[in-house]
C-alpha cells in the first residue's frame, strides 16, 4: 500500500462514516485518481479491513453479519470485483454491466453508542 493511500485511510473512513460502502470506492477515487483498477481494489479492501478492525464497520448479506476475520472478509471482496473496471456498472457500484450484483455484502456502521446504520 503507498503511503499515499495510507495518509487518507482516516479521511476517507470519516466522510463515508453512514453511507453505503460504495462512498469509500467513490472517496478513494477522487483522492487516488492515478491508481489502476487493481490498485484501487486493494486500496478499497485494505480501507474495509482498517473499518472492521476498528470496529467501526461491519458487513452483512439479507440481514446477517459475514463470519470470518477482517483479513479473510476483505479478501472476499478483493476476490468478488469484477475482472476489469469496464465491467463495472456505471450507476451502480454494486452491479456489473451486466445488472449481476457482485459484492458479497453491505455495511453496516457502528457508531459510538453500538448503534448500527446498516446501508
Amino acid at each position: 500500500m503507498t503511503d499515499g493511500i495510507l495518509e487518507f485511510v482516516e479521511d476517507i473512513l470519516e466522510v463515508s462514516f453512514g453511507f453505503d460502502i460504495d462512498a469509500i470506492w467513490y472517496n478513494l477515487e477522487g483522492r487516488c485518481n492515478n491508481l489502476s483498477y487493481r490498485e484501487k481494489i486493494e486500496a478499497f479492501c485494505y480501507i474495509l479491513k482498517v473499518a472492521m478492525d476498528k470496529g467501526i464497520l461491519k458487513i452483512a448479506n439479507e440481514s446477517v453479519f459475514l463470519e470470518g476475520t477482517s483479513q479473510e472478509i476483505s479478501d472476499i471482496f478483493k476476490s468478488s470485483f469484477p475482472a476489469s473496471e469496464d465491467k463495472m456498472s456505471d450507476d451502480m457500484f454494486c452491479f456489473d454491466i451486466d445488472d449481476n450484483f457482485w459484492t458479497p455484502g453491505g455495511g453496516v456502521w457502528i457508531c459510538n453508542d453500538g448503534d448500527e446504520i446498516w446501508t
